[in-house]
């Protein structure tokens, strides 16, 4: 019984942090959760559609060049990645399957991205 109400409590803490996540794309969330590694953002759940309304006033080529120095240190997540440069994962995912689009970087099977 001990087990299932520790099973009960985490499930609930899970569930709290996703409805608080306002900063990270919900589908991305979701597919985080399930241990899916193509995730992309949606573009239309809640955290996207606010994102589309605030502008971000870096410019994308000093976002890249961060990012680039980040992963020329070591391989990273998209959530290590996030946090060591300020942003938001949603911003992060954003700019990293554009970036694997013009393939200057590449996905490791391990979920991680490393500099081509």
């Amino acid at each position: 019984i001990k087990l299932q109400a520790e099973r009960k409590k985490a499930q609930i803490t899970q569930f709290l942090s996703y409805v608080k996540n306002d900063s990270d794309c919900k589908m991305v969330q979701l597919l985080d959760y399930f241990g899916e590694l193509d995730v992309e953002v949606c573009g239309k759940c809640s955290v996207c559609k606010n994102a589309l309304k605030t502008n971000d006033t870096r410019d994308i080529n000093s976002l890249k060049e961060a990012l680039f120095l980040q992963l020329e240190k070591k391989e990273s997540t998209s959530k290590d990645l996030a946090e060591a440069l300020g942003m938001s994962r949603h911003d992060v995912i954003k700019l990293l399957n554009h970036l694997l689009k013009e393939e200057l970087i590449s996905r490791t099977s391990e979920n991680t991205y490393t500099l081509l």
